[in-house]
């Protein structure tokens, strides 16, 4: 999937590899993906012309491509925090895009390292959720 961003601050602030979280169309439910790509393009002169003329103008395109990699639901029947690796829901059409970081990413490995059969295969390096699963 490949998320709009018109904030430079908040583009400068992202990192490949880095997690995120995005609003779903469920009420609870959270899709976790990984930024893949990040691309600033420059538009032509002739371009910015015709978005002069529109309600906003952006000399560029910011553009992050995210590979989502499952659904946070903050409750599924007697459990809370809850990580599947499926898509639960649909994504929204200009959907709320977070990056996972601080609290929030401490909280979300909590919920990973509950999820593993082996919590020990999961570390946290940098900002990364490095998962190295072995095989059954």
């Amino acid at each position: 999937m490949i998320v709009r961003v018109d904030d430079i601050a908040s583009l400068r602030a992202l990192q490949v590899n880095r997690l995120v979280t995005l609003q779903s169309s469920l009420a609870g439910h959270k899709l976790i993906g990984v930024i893949l790509k990040i691309t600033r393009t420059a538009l032509e002169q002739a371009k910015v012309a015709d978005l002069e003329r529109a309600e906003e103008a952006l000399p560029e395109v910011n553009l992050v491509r995210i590979a989502l990699i499952g659904t946070l639901i903050d409750r599924d029947g007697l459990h809370s925090n809850v990580f599947r690796r499926t898509l639960e829901t649909v994504l929204e059409i200009d959907a709320c895009c977070f990056a996972l970081e601080g609290e929030r990413l401490t909280r979300f490995t909590g919920v990973i390292s509950r999820w593993l059969p082996d919590p020990s295969v999961c570390r946290l390096v940098a900002t990364r959720l490095i998962l190295t699963l072995k095989p059954m």
